[in-house]
């Protein structure tokens, strides 16, 4: 049943990751999760004087239901989250969405491609849960993923749209001409 009332979640534990990122470890306070969460599913955290905002999971919860969320400072929510700390407390909707094909990946060596460092981590961070998914490399461009697929043979491949250089869909077809390959396409609205 969808909860349209936000429960109450704790901040545990924040530490930087850079000058615009920062990792959050959440506590529910007084509920366990209903449902189990999958990687790729997201939540609604609501900021009292600020709003409400969608933000993804990038540990699912452990047996106490703590999990963690990175959150990048891109505006007024969360310039308001980046100015809290350990013991304050927001409101929490979740999960939503289908989460992530990771079957598709488990036992598989992946690489993954986007030009944006942020998203690189999270799904880096998202993947790492799970011990049987070897990471075996990174690319900010097309033609770099290009490079580093040939080099490492990986056998999926995250691949973001909009890239600088070459975008995704090239650096697909460019991809598949010479090794065929798995390729989740990862993409987000810019504009």
């Amino acid at each position: 049943m969808l909860q349209l009332t936000p429960q109450t979640i704790r901040i545990i534990d924040v530490y930087d990751d850079g000058t615009h990122a920062r990792h959050f470890t959440f506590e529910p306070k007084g509920f366990v999760h209903d449902e189990p969460i999958s990687i790729g599913q997201f939540f609604m955290l609501t900021v009292p004087g600020a709003g409400l905002a969608p933000f993804t999971y990038t540990s699912i919860p452990d047996k106490t239901g703590r999990f963690k969320a990175l959150i990048r400072n891109v505006g007024h929510l969360t310039k308001k989250v980046f100015s809290l700390g350990k013991g304050d407390v927001l409101g929490y909707n979740g999960p939503f969405g289908r989460g992530w094909p990771v079957g598709l990946v488990m036992h598989k060596e992946v690489l993954i491609v986007d030009d944006s460092g942020f998203m690189r981590l999270a799904i880096k961070k998202m993947l790492e849960n799970h011990s049987s998914i070897e990471i075996v490399g990174d690319a900010t461009t097309g033609k770099e993923a290009i490079r580093i697929a040939a080099n490492t043979n990986p056998d999926v491949i995250t691949m973001d749209v909009e890239m600088p250089d070459m975008d995704g869909l090239e650096a697909t077809r460019e991809i598949m001409k010479v090794s065929p390959t798995a390729i989740i396409m990862v993409s987000s609205v810019t504009r």
